[in-house]
């Protein structure tokens, strides 16, 4: 932990002057629990994207026209929470000038400029504290102090699904108009439930390599992926499999780890974590009463308040952020060119008859099964041709169209399994 206290030029009794990126309905949420911590003075500057709540009139928060006003003001440090594509570039400007800042999840929706950014945080020792509170619940803490001390043994496997429906997020506001619903502004699920893919990190170690299917199958008024499922390799030999979704009606947030001596279940939408072991025991733990999503924040600002007087150090700093955003860009890079292998639905055995007339050597004649899978063409079509000839092809196709049933065993082949393309050879 740094020495450096970045709180001894604010003066105890004091208030904190803070600088807000955006003032959206997360920066409004942070700037109210801050206050409940300390004498807050709020300055606020806005890029302008993000949705017309931004504009509201707060009491005892001034506007600055350009960040560099908002830097030259000197503030204590500077929350950026404006839409997802626009944070680099004032956290680059912030960190030129010194200022810690806590960024809102994720860093970024791409990874260009996060290299400097880093760059610029850790020559200057500057304190960064990115936004997955998730990090603060009780839940979360218990159930990576029992991976830690090996108590159910290693983690093997993470199954996860995150999901809500879209228009149900901010009910007061269209949700077609929002930063989730536009993919230009960093929106999409991957992105803005990516508080999941930092739980996989924390609890089951860096990524290896991943797999991804995303996009927007709803019929939701969006351009941004509605649907993404995730699977991710661990480089400690384990897998995590992680949907997330815009589109569950109601709300539904589950995590479990299956370990090699025991299972840990958490519901966070019932508030419930789920211990079972090996020998069949079972502990359930429940939220405090009243516990809720702003009582994790207020435990993140509590944090945020000791790093800054050198005592504490961020639950997720920025290069845990960054491993995040890698993780999300590498999902989306993932989807239009993972592997599918098409199944074909069975349709039961069809005998296929063939027949070609004509020749030196009479007619060729022969009779396949097809099963409703690919046909391969046989290696051999006897013992004195090579291959199928290549007028059997049409016949074979319309066989295949019209097929016709034959009850002839006995001129089966069990090596004749054909795909109706000419050119292939059997396996």
């Amino acid at each position: 932990m740094k020495e450096r206290s970045f709180d001894a030029f604010h003066g105890e009794g004091k208030p904190w002057k803070v600088l807000f990126v955006g003032m959206g309905s997360i920066g409004k949420r942070h700037f109210r629990l801050l206050k409940q911590l300390a004498p807050v003075e709020g300055l606020r500057w806005r890029s302008g994207k993000g949705d017309l709540r931004d504009a509201d009139e707060l009491e005892n928060v001034t506007t600055v026209d350009t960040l560099a006003e908002g830097i030259k003001l000197r503030p204590h440090f500077a929350v950026i929470a404006n839409p997802t594509a626009c944070h680099v570039e004032p956290a680059t400007e912030l960190a030129e000038a010194g200022i810690p800042m806590v960024i809102e999840k994720p860093v970024s929706h791409t990874m260009a400029g996060l290299d400097r950014l880093l760059r610029i945080v850790e020559e200057k020792e500057i304190p960064v504290m990115i936004g997955y509170q998730w990090r603060c619940h009780p839940s979360f803490e218990t159930m990576l102090k029992i991976i830690r001390d090996g108590k159910i043994g290693r983690p093997l496997c993470l199954h996860a699904i995150v999901g809500q429906y879209l228009p149900d997020w901010r009910p007061d506001i269209d949700y077609a108009g929002c930063y989730s619903a536009r993919s230009a502004m960093g929106g999409g699920v991957i992105c803005d439930l990516s508080h999941e893919i930092d739980i996989a990190l924390a609890l089951m170690g860096p990524a290896k390599r991943l797999a991804c299917l995303c996009g927007k199958f709803s019929d939701l008024d969006i351009d941004s992926e509605d649907i993404a499922v995730i699977a991710i390799e661990h480089k400690n030999r384990s897998v995590s499999g992680i949907h997330l979704d815009y589109i569950e009606r109601g709300y539904l947030w589950q995590t479990r780890i299956s370990c090699s001596n025991g299972t840990l279940f958490w519901d966070y939408g019932n508030g419930t974590l789920e211990i079972r072991t090996s020998e069949g025991t079972l502990k359930k733990i429940e939220d405090p009463a009243g516990f809720s999503r702003d009582e994790m924040i207020l435990r993140q600002w509590r944090i945020w308040l000791e790093t800054l007087a050198g005592r504490a150090e961020p639950p997720v700093g920025l290069k845990q952020g960054i491993e995040v955003t890698r993780v999300c860009c590498a999902a989306k890079e993932s989807s239009p060119t993972v592997k599918f292998v098409a199944l074909r639905a069975g349709k039961g055995s069809l005998w296929v008859w063939f027949r070609q007339g004509g020749g030196p050597k009479g007619s060729l004649e022969k009779t396949f099964v097809w099963s409703g899978g690919d046909l391969w063409w046989p290696g051999r079509w006897s013992a004195e041709s090579e291959h199928l000839p290549s007028t059997a092809l049409l016949s074979v196709r319309t066989a295949i169209r019209s097929p016709r049933r034959h009850k002839r065993p006995e001129r089966m082949c069990p090596l004749c399994v054909l795909r109706p393309w000419r050119g292939m050879t059997r396996p």
